[in-house]
């Protein structure tokens, strides 16, 4: 498995999402696809995220950072964390914790 199915899952797990349905969303992303946004809101978003971390990553693990900037309010998700949404959008899948 590559890292990014690895970090979404335990990310996923953080967030209280179901042990069914995170196995369900690494097998979705078998096949990842990287590339170029082309969303001007999604890439100030990432801009946005960037600029918070500055010089306080330095103290703190990838995952405890990555958990603090889902609870951080988006404009391209209407102004929801990004936690919360995908807990939403997974509720649906199934159960989540």
């Amino acid at each position: 498995m590559s890292r990014f199915p690895r970090a979404a899952a335990e990310m996923l797990g953080r967030l209280g999402v179901a042990d069914t349905v995170r196995e369900a969303e690494v097998r979705e992303m078998a096949e990842v696809v990287v590339g170029r946004t082309r969303s001007r809101h999604v890439l100030g978003s990432m801009t946005d995220f960037a600029f918070m971390l500055g010089e306080s990553s330095r103290d703190s693990s990838l995952v405890d950072l990555s958990l603090w900037l889902a609870q951080t309010p988006c404009s391209p998700i209407g102004m929801a964390s990004p936690g919360e949404t995908a807990r939403e959008l997974l509720r649906s899948h199934v159960s989540v914790n």
